[in-house]
């Protein structure tokens, strides 16, 4: 809260308004200011100066904040305490009394009346109670036209200014002003000086100011006395040479260029420790004046752990290199805004070029890719330096000597703070041989499997061969013989009566017979599959399966009216076969829905049951041969197998085989 100042004693001026300001008060107050006393005591001696120039006349100063929004308490030791109190903080604005708006507006602001101005509407009430009526408050001005606060005279009674007093306000405004301005000053200073103290004292870099004359130390940094393992007080006062940091030869070396130039740019030396070791550190030197003396602003800079990093990324470079010579890998780089791109060394070496004798570029790495293959290359490079995406892929090289290499490459690339692509980074791995090896593997597994497929194909034959010639040849021959036996009871019943009913039984032994044959038969292959094809099998099949098992077995098929070949015909319809005795086997189910559909040229067969649902392992087609047997015949169909199922939610298996 402000408070009025403790009275001032007022200096002897000349009272005659037409003389001019109070020149020996004046004098007196710049004593005042450029002796450094304190503000609010100039700011009351020319409050005083200026009151006793004008008797009746009430003066104030307020002073602008920092934040240029309120005026503060500064000088008014004729005003009431209270009224100081109250006008303690206005905010400036268009119409805030005398002092805000003339902050506000940064002009003099004359009100004749207080009771009555529209100024003062919302303050009216402050003054009545002490009779102010009249207030003109002028702004106080820097020299760089900032303003610092007001200069206000208040009357108790409605008024205007003379001219006299108009000199007056001009005279206290000045006085002020200067006085303001030196306490600013002098408090930028102070804080100037606690900021480089601070910034010098808690800076991490190492730093020293010291005497250019002789060397002594003035002051240093906690940085610079961990750098050197000293203690403060057995450093200031002392030279680096007698702390043994550096030698005299190198110190007068920097005085020397020093002197020379002013500055001393990123030396690097070596600074001795306490403790006899060595840090390698890169100083900056700058001469400065400091309170008349010339004197060194020594930066320092520890490099010690950079060059240990350095000598250590040389030795990774080296293992590097040595790496990608064992994997037959090299790296790259594509800076996309210059151009510029490099090789590794083992790069070069696998496209057949020696490092020294090529100046890589973009458009001089695709001519090294195969003609077919360049185009390939192109879009995927353009693609990723487009949208930063990373990528991958396999391409033909050829070197010069014409031989031709298979290259895995892989790459990434980094943007900008934008999100701009700038740079491209990646490998080149030549797996020819692994490509090689892998292509033998291929042929070597298609090799099993075309082998597979014979099997198979015989399997089937034969199992035709043995369904027809159980059914063409025995089963004509039991039927043959039971024709016979059927004559053979009628001559005997002529004879013997009692024979009829053995040659029964005979008969019906053989009817067992023939239809085991025929049972068996179907199971081979049925008829059915080959005569009516497979939407027919399917649906005997599923019968079949539901007469053993009990289990409901629905069948949907929408194939057209169109013979599938048998090679499909016949590995669906072992699918559902198999599919079927897992159902029976594993799933606990109590419903099956067999669908057959056809979608361009695609055959779909789909099994769905309501069991307990298939294992994660099945799913992945593991631990069950039936499985297995099922993904192999749909693979040798240039088709595959879905399994899809939930514990406790019954199994989906769909096989997809294309029509060729």
């Amino acid at each position: 809260m402000a408070k009025a100042a403790a009275p001032v004693p007022r200096p002897e001026v000349l009272p005659d308004e037409g003389s001019g300001p109070p020149l020996r008060g004046q004098a007196h107050i710049l004593e005042r200011i450029a002796r450094g006393a304190p503000l609010a005591e100039v700011l009351d001696a020319i409050v005083a100066l200026i009151e006793s120039a004008a008797p009746g006349m009430l003066c104030s100063i307020l002073l602008l904040d920092r934040e240029g929004r309120r005026l503060r308490h500064g000088a008014a030791p004729s005003l009431p305490t209270t009224y100081n109190e109250a006008v303690d903080g206005l905010e400036i604005g268009p119409h805030a009394g005398s002092c805000g708006t003339a902050a506000f507006r940064r002009q003099p602001v004359v009100v004749r009346d207080v009771q009555a101005d529209p100024l003062w509407e919302n303050y009216r009430a402050l003054a009545r109670p002490h009779g102010l009526r009249a207030c003109w408050s002028t702004p106080i001005i820097s020299a760089t036209g900032q303003v610092l606060g007001t200069f206000a005279m208040y009357y108790r009674e409605p008024r205007t200014p003379t001219t006299a007093e108009h000199q007056l306000i001009t005279s206290a405004t000045d006085l002020a002003g200067i006085a303001i301005e030196r306490r600013q000053a002098e408090e930028a200073l102070r804080e100037s000086e606690e900021r480089f103290s601070k910034a010098f004292h808690a800076n991490p870099a190492p730093l020293s100011i010291s005497r250019l004359a002789d060397g002594r130390f003035l002051d240093v940094n906690t940085a610079f006395l961990r750098l050197t393992g000293y203690e403060r007080e057995e450093v200031i006062g002392r030279t680096s040479v007698e702390l043994r940091l550096i030698g005299t030869a190198e110190r007068e070396d920097l005085v020397d260029r020093l002197r020379r130039t002013g500055v001393v740019p990123e030396l690097e030396f070596v600074v001795r420790h306490r403790d006899g070791g060595s840090r390698d550190v890169v100083v900056s030197l700058v001469s400065s004046d400091l309170g008349g003396d010339a004197c060194i602003l020594s930066i320092f800079q520890d490099v010690t752990h950079r060059k240990q990093a350095d000598e250590a990324l040389r030795t990774r470079e080296r293992q590097l290199l040595l790496a990608q010579q064992i994997a037959r890998m090299g790296s790259w780089e594509w800076d996309l805004r210059t151009g510029t791109v490099t090789w590794s060394d083992e790069l070069c070496r696998i496209f057949g070029i020696e490092p020294s004798a090529v100046r890589p570029s973009y458009e001089g790495s695709l001519d090294l890719v195969h003609v077919d293959d360049r185009s390939y290359v192109r879009d995927i490079i353009d693609r990723a330096a487009a949208d930063g995406q990373p990528f991958l892929f396999d391409f033909r090289a050829c070197r010069p000597d014409g031989a031709v290499r298979i290259l895995h490459c892989r790459g990434e690339v980094t943007c900008d703070a934008a999100g701009h692509p700038v740079r491209m980074f990646g490998t080149d791995q030549d797996v020819t041989e692994l490509r090689l090896a892998d292509e033998q593997l291929r042929l070597s597994q298609q090799k099993l499997r075309n082998l597979t497929a014979y099997h198979l194909e015989v399997r089937e034959e034969e199992r035709a061969r043995i369904a027809r010639e159980i059914h063409d040849v025995l089963g004509q021959t039991l039927t043959a013989l039971k024709l016979d036996v059927s004559s053979l009871r009628e001559m005997v019943a002529r004879r013997e009566p009692s024979a009829d009913g053995r040659l029964q039984e005979i008969a019906g032994l053989l009817d067992t017979a023939i239809k085991d044959v025929r049972r068996l038969a179907s199971e081979l292959r049925p008829v059915v599959l080959d005569q009516l094809g497979l939407p027919a099998a399917v649906e005997w099949l599923a019968g079949d399966f539901q007469r053993r098992t009990g289990i409901d077995c629905r069948v949907r098929s929408h194939l057209p009216d169109t013979t599938l070949p048998a090679d499909v015909s016949t590995g669906l319809f072992r699918i559902l076969q198999e599919a079927l005795t897992n159902v029976a086997r594993h799933s606990g189910a109590s419903r099956v829905e067999v669908t057959l559909q056809q979608a361009s040229r695609i055959v779909y067969l789909e099994v769905t049951d309501n069991g307990k649902g298939l294992p994660e392992a099945a799913h992945a087609g593991q631990g069950s041969l039936g499985i297995l047997g099922m993904r192999e015949r749909a693979l040798l169909l240039g088709g595959f197998i879905e399994l899809k199922g939930e514990t406790g939610k019954g199994t989906k298996l769909t096989a997809w085989v294309p029509l060729k």
